[in-house]
Formats: structure tokens, C-alpha cells, sequence
């Protein structure tokens, strides 16, 4: 079996296509639904698995059409299958798969869903091309758009329903509910609020990390490492006592005793 050779969009930059997002045009390609895509991928996955004597780990069936840019086995298994029938290289960067080797992941790090930015969603089909979630708005702390400066939707503005993708369809054109335009008139920021937006700036940069590099691992030693590193040079800091006022002592040294 062989599925069509489609490019994420947003390739190599911040605003790259979530997985979800391009499993779900890769499906409208097929003219599926995006469960159906998946059962039939996986049915020749496993026949070709079995042929090569190699032994899937999971179901390579997603709990919810949001939790396939989760950094997990399942996530994995189905990127491995979807880069196998599509010959597409690169699709590990539409997801969080960075940091599956991470020990400590917030359980909330990513939304379970849709959130977007009308404005950006207006761009997309003003410049004819289709409507993608963005990698980076699937993190739960993402409020609002860095490049418009204004809130993101979750909610359609004429029925107040969130688009949960349920029924294995998902458009951001219209909602799943009452069908009228999810593109609505974009609230800005308060200035208040826009120093809120800054705080995910790191988000961000990981996101730039992820998009331009697919085959990008974070070390889950690399922490300690460095914890131990300011430990060990704490000693040189004019003012150590303030230091350790701001930093645990006792809780940093036993993490690090923990992890060797």
C-alpha cells in the first residue's frame, strides 16, 4: 500500500503543520475519513511488520485526533507508518517527539482541542491555500498568536462549540456543530495580557528547534548536567547566600545524586 507523497506545510520554519492537521488533509487527499485512513494504513503496517519479522509496540491507533503530536510510543509507531506509506521524510518535526526521551513532561502540555488564530486562518485561504493548525498552538499555555498579537479562538462565535474533531472529520473553515465560518473578528491583546504572551517565548523557540531539525532528541540528563555545573560553580558567586535564597540547595543536590 502506498499513500500520496504530501509535504507539512510550514516546513522548516515556526509555523509548521501539526501531525493532526496533516493526517487530516492527507485523508480529504485519499477522499477518507481520517479513522478509515488509519485502519487501513495500519492493516498493511502490520502485514509488512509481520513479513519482516519486526514487532509493532502499539496499536498505532491514536486515543484522540489532538494527542498525535503527544510525545509517545503511539505518536512514534504512527509517524514510522505514515513516513513508510508516504515516502514523506521529516514528519517526526510535526510533532513533540523531541522530548520523548524527557522523564518529567507535564501531563497538560498539549491541548486536547482546536485552538487558532482567525487571522492567520484568514491568510491562509486569502492566500489559496488550505487553513493548518500550527504545531505550536497545540501547547496548552499558547494564548494567543505572536504573529497578529491576538487571542486565540477555542470556541466557534456562533454557537460556542469546541472543535474536538470528533467523527474523524476536522475543518478550521467551518464549524463541525452549526457549520458557519470558524473565522471570526480577531480580539487584540490588552496590553496587560501582552507580556502574558511573552512567557511562551520559549515555547516558541522550541517549536523553531523542532521545524528545522526532524531528527532533533532532547537529552533527558542534559538537566542535571547542568544543575550539577551551577552547583559546582555557586561557590564563585559574589552574593551565594541570595543565590541559594532563590534556589532550593538541599532539593538541587539530592536531584542530582538521584539522576547519576
Amino acid at each position: 500500500m502506498k499513500l500520496y507523497r504530501l509535504a507539512p506545510l510550514g516546513e522548516g520554519t515556526p509555523e509548521i503543520e501539526s501531525f493532526p492537521s496533516y493526517m487530516n488533509r492527507l485523508a480529504a487527499i485519499h477522499g477518507v475519513s481520517l479513522k478509515q485512513l488509519l485502519e487501513l494504513s495500519q492493516r498493511d503496517y502490520k502485514k509488512q511488520c509481520a513479513d519482516e519479522n519486526y514487532d509493532v509496540k502499539t496499536s498505532c491507533i491514536p486515543w484522540s485526533f489532538f494527542s498525535m503530536v503527544s510525545p509517545t510510543n503511539v505518536t512514534h509507531d504512527i509517524v514510522r507508518l505514515v513516513t513508510k506509506l508516504t515516502g514523506q521524510e521529516g514528519l517526526r518535526s510535526t510533532t513533540f517527539l523531541a522530548l520523548r526521551r524527557m522523564r518529567y513532561r507535564s501531563s497538560n502540555l498539549c491541548t486536547q482541542v482546536a485552538k487558532w488564530c482567525p487571522v492567520c486562518i484568514k491568510e491562509d485561504l486569502d492566500n489559496g491555500d488550505p487553513a493548518y493548525l500550527r504545531l505550536l498552538w497545540h501547547l496548552s499555555e499558547v494564548d494567543c498568536c505572536h504573529l497578529h498579537n491576538v487571542k486565540m479562538e477555542v470556541k466557534c462565535a456562533h454557537c460556542s462549540s469546541s472543535q474536538t474533531a470528533r467523527g474523524g472529520t476536522f475543518s478550521l473553515e467551518y464549524c463541525q456543530h452549526c457549520g458557519e465560518s470558524l473565522i471570526s473578528d480577531p480580539k487584540p491583546n490588552l496590553s496587560m495580557q501582552l507580556s502574558n504572551g511573552l512567557l511562551y517565548r520559549d515555547m516558541f523557540d522550541l517549536v523553531t528547534e523542532i521545524a528545522a531539525d526532524s531528527s532533533l532528541e532532547f537529552d533527558s540528563m542534559a538537566w542535571s548536567e547542568l544543575l550539577e555545573k551551577i552547583v559546582g560553580n555557586v561557590s564563585e558567586i559574589k552574593n551565594e547566600k541570595d543565590f541559594w535564597a532563590l534556589i532550593p540547595k538541599n532539593e538541587s543536590i539530592r536531584m542530582i545524586h538521584m539522576n547519576k
